[in-house]
C-alpha cells in the first residue's frame, strides 16, 4: 500500500499539469472553451485552434504560422488567429500576425486582400472591411494532426509557382509529388519583381505577351474572388448584426467563407502546402 499511494500521488501530479498546459487563453487573456487545444501539444507553448469539437463538426486545421482554417463546409478555409496557451502572450510562439491591438476574447479574422497585390492580409475583429490596413505574408502549410516534422517549407520557390503535396510517415520519410509550371514564367510573389529578360528578342516578346495575358487572368480572378468574399460578408453581418461570433467557442463554428482559398482533403498524418499565390 506504500508502495501505491506514492504512485498514485506522481500520477495525480502529472495528470494536472497535463491539463493545466492544455488550457488556451485568447489575447486578452480570456480561457478558451475546451474545444480549442495546442496545435503542437510537445511544445511548452503553443497556438491553439478548434480541434476538439463535439459533434459531427469538422475540426478547424492548425497552420505552421499559428492561424487556423475553418473546416465546417459552408465556411471552409477561413482563416483566423485564435489562442495561444500562454495566457499573457508574451511568448513567441504565440500567433503574433494580428498583434495586440486587436485583443479580444474571441478569435480574428485573417482575411485577403487581393486588391492590395498577391499574398497580401488584413485583421479584422468582426469579418469587416480592413484591407486598407494590409500586411503581406505567406500563409504557410497545414498542420493535419502532431507536427512531427521539423524542416516543414512555408515558403514558395524564388523563380517559379511550386505546388506541393507532402505525406510524413512515422519513419520520417516524406514523399514529395510536385507541380510545377514553365521554369520561364514570372513568379507574382514578390511585389515589383521584374520578370528574367530572354536572350532573343522573339523569345522575349512571346514571353512578354503570354506573361501579360497571365497577369490579367489573375487580377480579374482576384476580382471576382474579393467580390464573391464580400458578398458573403454582407450576408453573414445582416445574419448577425445583433451580436458577435466567438470563432472556435462551441456550437456550430459560423465562418463566412474564403472563396480564395482552395479546399484541400484532409487526411491524418498529412501536411499541405499554401502557396500565398491564392492570396
Amino acid at each position: 500500500m506504500r508502495g501505491i499511494l506514492p504512485f498514485l500521488i506522481t500520477q495525480t501530479a502529472l495528470l494536472s499539469t497535463a491539463a493545466t498546459a492544455s488550457k488556451c487563453y485568447f489575447s486578452d487573456g480570456s480561457e478558451a472553451s475546451s474545444e480549442i487545444q495546442p496545435c503542437f501539444p510537445s511544445k511548452s507553448t503553443s497556438a491553439c485552434c478548434s480541434t476538439n469539437k463535439s459533434g459531427t463538426l469538422p475540426n478547424d486545421v492548425c497552420l505552421h504560422n499559428g492561424l487556423c482554417m475553418a473546416q465546417v463546409a459552408q465556411y471552409s478555409g477561413l482563416i483566423f488567429q485564435n489562442a495561444c496557451t500562454d495566457k499573457s502572450w508574451e511568448s513567441p510562439d504565440c500567433p503574433s500576425v494580428c498583434g495586440m491591438s486587436l485583443a479580444q476574447n474571441t478569435g480574428i479574422y485573417v482575411l485577403p486582400c487581393p486588391q492590395r497585390g498577391v499574398g497580401y492580409w488584413c485583421c479584422s475583429a468582426n469579418g469587416t472591411e480592413c484591407c486598407d490596413d494590409a500586411f503581406r505574408m505567406n500563409m504557410g502549410s497545414l498542420v493535419i494532426g502532431e507536427d512531427t516534422s521539423s524542416d516543414s517549407s512555408t515558403s514558395a520557390a524564388g523563380s517559379e509557382t511550386t505546388a506541393k503535396a507532402t505525406t510524413t510517415t512515422t519513419a520520417d520519410v516524406t514523399t514529395t509529388a510536385t507541380a510545377t509550371s514553365n521554369p520561364t514564367s514570372c513568379a507574382l510573389e514578390d511585389a515589383g519583381a521584374e520578370c528574367p529578360k530572354s536572350n532573343t528578342t522573339a523569345v522575349g516578346a512571346g514571353l512578354g505577351i503570354s506573361l501579360g495575358a497571365c497577369l490579367v487572368g489573375t487580377v480579374g480572378a482576384l476580382f471576382f474572388q474579393r467580390r464573391a468574399h464580400q458578398k458573403k460578408l454582407r450576408e453573414y453581418s445582416a445574419l448577425h448584426a445583433s451580436q458577435m461570433v466567438q470563432l472556435g467557442h462551441g456550437g456550430p463554428s459560423a465562418h463566412p467563407t474564403m472563396q480564395t482559398m482552395a479546399e484541400l482533403p484532409l487526411r491524418p498524418n498529412k501536411v499541405y502546402e499554401i502557396g500565398d499565390s491564392r492570396g
